[in-house]
């Protein structure tokens, strides 16, 4: 029932918020290198829900399997949707490195992580992905199976001669590439930048923003990406970290004889964290627009162009006061700095004017 109610849902909250984010992240891809990984992670994230979530729906209604219908739907289906969820995955991945690159060396980013080394990035990840699941257009196909009494049903499953490699080596190989080796490196990336970004704010305190004001919005507007960018590679983490734990429970489950109430229970699980996985590749626009101001302003000039001054006006209104605050903290700083400096004895100060002239390096 789930399925049945959360699955349309999901589709269609999931395909108009990729298409609208891929709209907004191509449109100014030239003016962001990430967004060149956002697009095609939009791509990928439409591209599973329309083979996997959207089979999963129509079976509910109608009780047929659309890639049980041919063996090209057969082995369309089954690469298309490891295809896309492991390239989605990497993507974050990629995002989240490109991410880390920017926080510890600012300086050389816009050397490094150029739109066109991001495009080689993105097809490199698209054709490593797409080679390692390349097997499935000829390792799966229609199977005929003994039905009820002389019938004779048809399914999509893996050939006799690949049915080791499908049924018992691939789902390890599947665990690792999209959940178990990705969970790790999102979340060992993401400590070295908050670590980093913690680091960089109390350097940054103590900076007289009259003097660095031009530098201190350009990294007030990194440090919004960065967190657009975290907010998306931990919805990864928490939306897909059921499914990891469900992974490795299934196989000692299956080891096992269980009462039919506790099959019951260990089916409701498993829907619950497969429509929590199918979550992960639907809600990537709502970040993007809750912690993403650059990109709501993008979404409003495209979108709602009527509205773009009122909406502008309303960010730049917010952005002033903080800018405000900053420079009346900064002011207080000086001050308060300028205060102890006449409060040291002379050579104390003549001291500290040689440090800062460079006389001590």
């Amino acid at each position: 029932m789930l399925k049945l109610y959360i699955s349309p849902l999901l589709l269609v909250l999931g395909t108009i918020g990729n298409i609208l984010a891929f709209v907004v992240l191509v449109k100014n891809s030239h003016k962001v290198s990430t967004y060149h990984y956002l697009y095609v992670l939009a791509v990928m994230d439409i591209l599973l829900l329309m083979t996997n979530l959207l089979q999963v729906w129509i079976k509910q209604l109608t009780g047929i399997l659309i890639q049980n219908e041919a063996d090209w739907l057969c082995k369309l289906f089954v690469f298309v949707g490891f295809f896309s969820s492991d390239a989605s995955v990497w993507l974050i991945i990629a995002v989240t490195v490109e991410r880390w690159i920017a926080v510890q060396m600012p300086l050389k980013t816009s050397m490094i992580c150029t739109p066109r080394r991001t495009k080689l990035s993105v097809i490199l990840v698209l054709a490593i992905i797409a080679s390692l699941n390349s097997h499935f257009l000829w390792s799966v196909g229609i199977q005929t199976t003994n039905g009820t009494g002389t019938s004779i049903t048809y399914e999509c499953a893996p050939s006799p001669a690949y049915a080791t490699l499908i049924n018992t080596v691939w789902p390890w190989v599947d665990a690792i590439i999209y959940s178990f080796l990705p969970f790790v490196i999102i979340s060992a990336v993401n400590f070295m930048i908050i670590n980093t970004v913690c680091k960089a704010r109390r350097r940054r305190e103590t900076l007289l923003l009259s003097s660095k004001q031009k530098k201190i919005e350009t990294r007030r507007a990194n440090s919004k990406l960065t967190l657009m960018l975290l907010a998306l590679s931990f919805s990864f983490l928490f939306l897909t970290l059921p499914m990891n734990i469900m992974m490795i429970a299934v196989v000692f489950w299956n080891k096992e004889n269980h009462s039919a109430e506790e099959n019951w229970t260990f089916t409701l699980i498993r829907t619950i964290t497969e429509l929590l996985m199918y979550t992960n590749h639907t809600v990537n626009f709502m970040l993007y627009f809750v912690t993403g101001q650059r990109f709501r302003q993008q979404f409003v000039k495209i979108f709602i162009p009527c509205n773009t001054s009122w909406f502008t006006a309303n960010e730049n209104e917010r952005t002033q006061h903080n800018s405000h605050h900053m420079k009346r903290v900064s002011s207080w700083n000086s001050d308060k700095n300028i205060k102890d400096d006449i409060a040291k004895p002379s050579f104390i100060r003549s001291n500290n004017m040689k440090h800062r002239h460079g006389q001590y390096v």
